[in-house]
């Protein structure tokens, strides 16, 4: 039997068995994935996985995020946890995937290829081809998946985590591809002596999915604080740079307090709203929002 999932959410996890051949194409999984057993192959392409993915004892071609060559496929994946590569015999290939854990390869023949793009906390065990990025040390990544232009399909998904927000499936306005979320909230909590004034700022790296780059500053968003007991105010609303100006690109201010506020703890957190233009290469794009505390 052949498992083919896409352009879906999966609200818990995911575990395939035994299945011939597994496509997890343009899909979110809140939880982890295990992919265990395909004897034809198993391909991973435009996936957001919110805790480990897991490919395990399979054969013949095993992708994530790669071609059978070892390049980048034009979507890319992002994975909040771990890579697991275990046990697999067969052609195994990873490229343009943005791992927030560690990729774990054990008892692989051929041993794992790492290929272009990829990123990620660490690398341990048999391995050839092209050592990993770094993660990005901020402190939350954002991923949203582009779909092909279509005659108006709509289908996106929220994913929140420590780590991760996931702004889904993009929606296909008449002049851009759009997709909002959730920042994931922050809590504030300032004990100095004296109360003095703090701030804390947001910025964005640019978006990219395997060799693809989209400027940062389509992403804007709209500040709020959640809980006040430390006297917060919300940063300006930023507009998307698709609309006006550098968006967060440059670095905006999520939320402030002034000299004597309260000693007491402040949730803040902000609506994002990402704005692509309509030519925007099809993928799955991973950015990082990087929040700096001022005072």
């Amino acid at each position: 039997m052949d498992v083919e999932i896409s352009d879906s959410t999966v609200s818990g996890g995911l575990l395939t068995q035994e299945a011939s051949y597994v496509d997890l194409l343009r899909t979110s999984v809140r939880g982890d994935a295990t992919l265990d057993g395909s004897a034809f192959g198993v391909t991973v392409a435009g996936a957001v996985v919110g805790g480990t993915l897991t490919v395990s004892n399979g054969a013949r071609d095993l992708l994530v995020g790669a071609t059978a060559s070892g390049e980048a496929d034009e979507w890319g994946n992002a994975v909040a946890g771990d890579l697991v590569l275990s046990g697999n015999a067969g052609n195994l290939r990873v490229a343009g995937t943005a791992i927030q854990g560690t990729i774990r390869a054990t008892g692989n023949d051929p041993a794992a290829v790492l290929g272009p793009g990829n990123t990620a906390g660490g690398v341990e065990g048999d391995h050839t081809g092209e050592e990993p990025g770094a993660a990005p040390e901020g402190d939350q990544a954002v991923a949203v998946t582009v779909p092909q232009q279509s005659g108006g399909e709509l289908t996106w998904s929220l994913e929140g985590s420590s780590r991760l927000v996931d702004l889904g499936v993009a929606d296909e306005e008449l002049s851009y591809y759009q997709a909002q979320g959730q920042l994931v909230p922050v809590r504030v909590q300032d004990t100095r002596a004296g109360d003095p004034a703090w701030s804390v700022t947001g910025q964005v790296s640019d978006f990219t999915a395997g060799g693809q780059t989209v400027d940062g500053k389509h992403l804007g968003w709209t500040p709020g604080v959640i809980e006040n007991g430390g006297d917060a105010v919300a940063g300006a609303p930023v507009a998307s740079g698709f609309d006006e100006g550098e968006g967060l690109k440059q670095a905006r201010t999520l939320a402030r307090a002034d000299e004597g506020h309260a000693r007491g703890a402040s949730v803040v957190g902000a609506e994002l709203d990402l704005k692509m233009p309509l030519d925007t290469p099809r993928g799955t794009y991973t950015a990082t929002i990087t929040l700096t505390a001022l005072g």
